[in-house]
């Protein structure tokens, strides 16, 4: 239902370079603003045991597979994206090459013009869940028959992998037209940042709320394909624990609904995105001798990415304070008035310290904005508010 006023949402497919948004809910309110908020849309597979139609549950794998049209798998769902890569079983190479008749056959019955090879393949949140892919390349956008030949072709290629105690899945897909945004760079335009600042809380809101337990962060950035000059576009983004199940498309929906709410009467053109991502550190992960990025960190956000020593621009807060943040400034080096000691510091606003000393709080308010020297604060980087929400991007 839409709010009084307003156009009713318009859907339709946009082609945005060779990345597709295949939903445009567009809401104008009069007199001055519109909002038009992008997302893929969710097509789950009739008759699916990954999906339940009732609740409209599913995991948050399967869910971002139903929204790409430009892979199929024959088992399963594709490996989702970002994945990396990994040395195949011989094994697999070897049953790629007996049947590699059969499967140009069945191609070519099904109007498919494609190469083949195999690949060892896993999600960046789960390397542990490797398994070598027979990947189908084409560039066909038709995608009517891709789901039978790459059923017929698991038909053959299944048997012969359960014999070689192997895990094979088959895949098809069209390069040039497959979902692969990665976040390109942080939000730069002042009216984007000036919606984004109003609409954070709300979401932040509506995602405790609706999805407790199962978000990890939440960040706004500049996402597109992984190309030199692309064109992106300013993203909210909820990721969520790996494997997490809840109705997605019901919360996507919610969160247009928050955002639309939030945001009037500003203007605001942002996507949205639900995406499988978690927090984690380098010594809690188990390397893998599967993949060959195994020493890489291997999900969407790393704590061990932020320096060692913080630098200009990093998010701080005293390390006592989950409610605020700042930014460190300059570090210079400064020497009081008649002294000759010259000590390092650095600059940041007054008030991003200033509950770190709660004892001298009444002289620091009165003194505390020039060159007074605070006797011992403790800082944290990232931020204690940035963390507990999730967002370690920094923006404060």
């Amino acid at each position: 239902m839409n709010p009084p006023g307003a156009k009713a949402p318009l859907d339709a497919t946009r082609q945005l370079g060779p990345s597709t948004i295949t939903m445009i809910s567009l809401v104008t309110y009069p007199p001055t603003a519109n909002i038009a908020i992008l997302t893929r849309r969710f097509n789950p597979e009739q008759g699916s045991e990954q999906f339940d139609p009732e609740s409209g549950s599913c995991s948050i794998e399967y869910y971002n597979a139903c929204k790409d049209p430009y892979r199929v798998s024959a088992n399963k769902f594709p490996v989702p994206w970002p994945w990396i890569n990994g040395k195949h079983s011989k094994a697999s190479e070897a049953i790629h090459e007996q049947l590699y008749d059969c499967i140009k056959k069945i191609l070519s019955d099904h109007n498919i013009s494609a190469s083949a090879a195999v690949y060892k393949k896993a999600s960046r949140n789960t390397p542990e869940d490797a398994v070598d892919v027979l990947l189908i390349r084409t560039r066909s956008v038709d995608t009517t028959s891709w789901k039978a030949a790459a059923t017929e072709i698991y038909k053959i290629i299944g048997p012969a992998a359960t014999a070689a105690q192997i895990d094979m899945r088959v895949e098809i897909r069209n390069d040039e037209m497959i979902y692969g945004d990665v976040s390109v760079d942080l939000i730069k335009d002042d009216a984007t940042i000036d919606a984004i600042t109003k609409i954070q809380p709300s979401i932040l809101g509506a995602v405790m709320e609706l999805c407790p337990g199962k978000w990890t962060s939440i960040a706004y950035h500049n996402r597109g394909l992984p190309f030199y000059k692309c064109e992106t576009r300013a993203t909210a983004i909820i990721f969520v624990k790996p494997g997490s199940i809840h109705a997605w498309a019901e919360l996507e929906e919610k969160i247009i609904r928050t955002i639309i709410s939030a945001a009037f009467p500003e203007e605001i053109n942002i996507s949205v995105e639900i995406l499988p991502g978690r927090i984690i550190s380098h010594t809690q992960q188990q390397p893998s001798s599967k993949t060959r990025d195994s020493g890489r960190a291997l999900s969407y956000h790393c704590v061990d990415y932020l320096p060692m020593v913080p630098s200009n621009g990093s998010s701080i807060a005293p390390s006592n304070c989950t409610e605020a943040g700042g930014t460190l400034g300059a570090v210079v080096s400064y020497r009081a008035p008649g002294k000759e000691e010259v000590k390092k510091c650095f600059l940041t606003s007054y008030d991003v310290i200033a509950s770190g000393d709660p004892a001298g709080k009444q002289i620091n308010d009165a003194c505390g904005r020039g060159r007074l020297m605070f006797k011992s604060i403790s800082t944290t980087q990232p931020n204690m508010m940035l963390e507990r929400q999730g967002d370690l991007g920094g923006l404060s």
